[in-house]
């Protein structure tokens, strides 16, 4: 059985439909798992089988099963921009909300990756376009973070809060600075976001601009108004970031 459940899995991963068939009416498990815990239905979904996809759950796949970090399908379908599996699977009754290990939903790992075709239609089917991980990091968070510029105005446009905080006080302004993104830095300033807004722990944009190194988003946030000198709960301002992890042209510019 071991042997029949092992080729079911490859027949979905090379989108061999007449084999699955086959196996299927011998008895396979439509729900074996291969060593990293996928199913057929992930190991079709992965490599694009649409019509693998679409037989397996019309034979009760179990479209909600999850490898050890907590992938569903749907999950992998939204992270790889597979739009219409992601429709088919959604349909059949797999829970939009649902969590990974990370605590990413589905339309999380859609923006992580830039599939905003595939946002958009979660965001039809209700999906909540604030909703945070479970460290608050929700879908905006991590585009501003990852610099994709035009996910970042898709999501806003849907009424993702600029100014919205994960657990730790952090902002997309923050993630977008902190990673050098320029052009997602500018855009959320110009869609309202708070200049010297700290953290938590009272740590600006301009504070992870120059803690990192990115002279033109540093430059940038100066011009635009950051408090050159403000220092976090400790202190400690964008001079002495920048100072502190040998950014001599960061420094120079403070």
């Amino acid at each position: 059985m071991g042997d029949i459940n092992q080729q079911l899995l490859e027949a979905a991963l090379k989108g061999k439909i007449k084999d699955i068939k086959r196996l299927l009416k011998q008895d396979s498990n439509i729900n074996h798992t291969d060593q990293d815990g996928n199913t057929p239905l992930h190991l079709a979904v992965q490599y694009g089988h649409e019509n693998v996809v679409e037989y397996l759950i019309h034979q009760g796949a179990d479209v909600e099963k999850a490898t050890p970090d907590g992938q569903t399908p749907l999950h992998l379908a939204a992270s790889l921009g597979r739009l219409k599996a992601t429709k088919y699977i959604l349909i059949h009754g797999a829970n939009m909300d649902k969590e990974d290990k990370d605590g990413y939903t589905a339309l999380n790992s859609a923006a992580r990756n830039g599939h905003i075709n595939v946002m958009h239609y979660f965001i039809r089917q209700g999906a909540e376009v604030n909703r945070g991980d479970k460290d608050g990091v929700n879908a905006l968070h991590t585009a501003a973070e990852m610099g994709r510029l035009n996910v970042t105005k898709y999501l806003i446009s849907q009424g993702a809060e600029v100014n919205r905080r994960d657990n730790e006080g952090w902002t997309a302004f923050h993630g977008a600075a902190q990673e050098g993104h320029l052009d997602v830095t500018k855009y959320l300033v110009s869609q309202g976001a708070k200049m010297n807004k700290g953290d938590y722990n009272g740590r600006t944009a301009l504070h992870v601009a120059a803690f990192n190194g990115h002279l033109h988003v540093t430059e940038y946030l100066i011009s635009q108004g950051a408090e050159v000198n403000r220092g976090n709960k400790d202190g400690v301002n964008a001079l002495h970031s920048a100072v502190q992890n040998g950014h001599l042209d960061v420094t120079k510019y403070l």
